[in-house]
């Protein structure tokens, strides 16, 4: 079965590497796997071409390793690699929130709004996946008023690598933390919306501290020596 979708793009590098990339951190590609340069292309009813320099920027990106004379493969990434990149994370989303509340426009707050007036839906209805994806939405739109698009682009890249490892859909796991998550989220809005950066700072930090334990207690997690699970 195939599992990527062919669908006319307006650049094929461009769709080849986004279709790519969303199997990878959606775990359709699993870690470790070959990926076939002329298998893909024929998926995607591109030429090997555009294949070729899409797994170039994933590879600078991390997603995929690349050796000689070899075909390249979904990178994995260990317990300790995840602490890492979720440490860092931190920091590097920290950084950004105290820089977006300076800049940060009442239009911003009303979608900031909105989004998680969506997100409160979401959770009525029991759709933990989707909350998921909204929770990251949510993150990203408060960074997009920093005025460092190289801060922003770190943390979306650290994000996807996290991502692999059932962050985006833990919350369907523990629905508990999807409910403390939505709380908090309400939280930040009211801090950031009278520019409370402390009080930001410490919610944020104190917010991610429970998906950082969270994805530590996963199975498999306990090792340090063991690749991720899918």
């Amino acid at each position: 079965m195939d599992i990527l979708t062919a669908t006319p793009p307006i650049s094929r590098e461009e769709f080849a590497y986004q279709q790519i990339k969303n199997a990878i951190i959606n775990g359709k590609l699993a870690p470790g796997e070959s990926l076939v340069q002329t298998r893909i292309a024929k998926q995607l009813g591109v030429s090997a071409i555009p294949v070729r320099s899409a797994m170039n920027r994933l590879a600078a990106e991390g997603l995929i390793t690349q050796a000689p004379h070899r075909p390249p493969q979904v990178s994995t990434i260990s317990p300790k690699e995840l602490e890492e990149i979720l440490a860092i994370r931190t920091h590097l989303e920290v950084m950004a929130t105290i820089e977006a509340i300076a800049y940060i426009q009442p239009y911003q707050i009303a979608e900031l709004e909105r989004l998680a007036d969506r997100m409160g839906q979401v959770l009525l209805n029991g759709d933990l996946t989707e909350y998921g994806a909204l929770n990251r939405e949510f993150h990203l739109k408060i960074y997009e008023s920093c005025p460092y698009p190289l801060l922003q682009q770190m943390i979306k890249d650290l994000w996807d690598n996290s991502d692999r490892y059932r962050a985006r859909t833990m919350f369907s796991s523990l629905p508990e933390l999807a409910r403390k998550s939505h709380e908090e989220h309400q939280q930040l809005l009211k801090l950031i919306r009278t520019g409370q950066t402390d009080s930001v700072v410490n919610l944020l930090q104190e917010h991610k501290l429970h998906h950082k334990v969270f994805l530590k207690l996963q199975p498999g997690a306990q090792s340090g020596n063991e690749d991720m699970p899918r």
